[in-house]
């Protein structure tokens, strides 16, 4: 078995102890069992890529992506490449802070919040818009954005909204209908396009 200087850098062992060690003694998620298992996988598949785990000397953790293939030549060996990936799992966990963030803010809102994609389809319905309509999101998700306003102004509504979405909120008054009573609300809307990162297309 033999390693380079990438992963001695990475662990903090030299290669004379990593090379006196098992892979069970390094990887924190698997025990010797669940190794050979994988082991027997790999050899029987030819390759594997999974996330795992790894100890530093200094007994910390590091999360790696390792991409292994199995070389039947020679009495069979397998070739293991290791990348540490923290900085993209700490990312990835900071990411679904804020998402989890944003959508409990967008759920407990007082105002009335819905979002709608560019083919008009709703994709989010807040509580305080469910109280509004009289509709439940689980039955507006989905479903176009006219089925909010009243059959005799649906056209003139969908039409006054999107000549207002732009780059600026405007706000203009539109019927809603609640669902519950039939009834018709006067609301002010306000609606505005959120771009993707090329500030070209709309989010979905």
């Amino acid at each position: 078995a033999d390693v380079n200087d990438a992963y001695c850098a990475m662990s903090g062992y030299s290669r004379a102890e990593l090379q006196q060690m098992s892979i069970s003694d390094i990887d924190a998620l698997e025990d010797a069992v669940e190794t050979a298992e994988r082991i027997q996988r790999i050899v029987a598949n030819g390759s594997e890529v999974f996330e795992t785990l790894h100890r530093r000397k200094d007994g910390s953790l590091f999360a790696v992506e390792v991409a292994v293939s199995y070389l039947a030549a020679d009495g069979g060996k397998l070739i293991c490449f290791c990348r540490d990936i923290t900085e993209r799992k700490r990312a990835a966990e900071t990411l679904r802070e804020t998402r989890d963030y944003l959508e409990n803010l967008l759920t407990y809102a007082n105002a009335p919040i819905i979002v709608w994609n560019p083919d008009f389809v709703i994709t989010r319905f807040n509580r305080a818009f469910e109280q509004l309509a009289g509709l439940p999101a689980a039955q507006a998700m989905g479903q176009p954005l006219s089925m909010l306003f009243p059959p005799a102004s649906r056209d003139a509504s969908m039409e006054r909204i999107c000549q207002s979405v732009g780059e600026r909120w405007e706000v203009v008054e539109i019927p809603i209908l609640d669902h519950r009573t039939g009834e018709t609300r006067i609301v002010l809307w306000n609606s505005a396009h959120i771009l993707d990162e090329d500030k070209v297309t709309l989010k979905a």
